[in-house]
C-alpha cells in the first residue's frame, strides 16, 4: 500500500545504498498485558561515525496471546520539511494469519513499492 509520505522507489534507493548502522539504544515498552508491545527508535550514523540527521530508525514488536503471534516492523524514516516520510519498511509476523498476497502477510515497502514474500520464501512461521 503506498502512502503519500512514502519517498519515490529511486530516492529510497539512493539513501538505502550506502552503509548505516544505529547506535546501542534500550527498548521502550508501549504496552504491557495480552498484548505487548516495544518500540525502538534511534537516529542513523553513516560512515565514518557522523549522524545524518534526516534518518531515524524505528524497531516495533509486538506480541498478542490470543493467538499466539509476535509482529516485527522495522522502518527507515526520511524527515524533510519537518515531516516522517518512509524510506524502507519491512513487515513481518511468526504466524501470519491471511493469505499470501494480502496486506497482512509478510512484505516489504521500499519508498512507494510494496514488494510481499511468496509463501516460498524461506521464512520459518513456527
Amino acid at each position: 500500500m503506498t502512502n503519500h509520505l512514502d519517498v519515490p522507489r529511486i530516492e529510497a534507493d539512493e539513501i538505502l545504498s550506502p552503509k548505516k548502522v544505529a547506535p546501542h539504544t534500550e527498548w521502550r515498552p508501549t504496552a504491557i498485558g495480552l498484548r505487548e508491545s516495544w518500540e525502538l527508535a534511534v537516529g542513523v550514523i553513516v560512515d565514518k561515525g557522523l549522524y545524518k540527521k534526516s534518518l531515524t530508525i524505528e524497531f516495533i514488536c509486538h506480541q498478542t496471546l490470543k493467538p499466539y503471534r509476535t509482529n516485527y516492523k522495522f522502518s527507515l524514516f526520511l524527515s524533510a520539511h519537518g515531516r516522517l516520510q518512509r524510506v524502507y519498511q519491512l513487515d513481518t509476523t511468526s504466524a501470519p494469519i491471511c493469505d499470501e498476497g494480502e496486506h497482512g502477510w509478510p512484505h516489504q515497502h521500499i519508498g512507494q513499492d510494496r514488494v510481499g514474500f511468496s509463501s516460498n520464501y524461506p521464512v520459518n512461521f513456527e
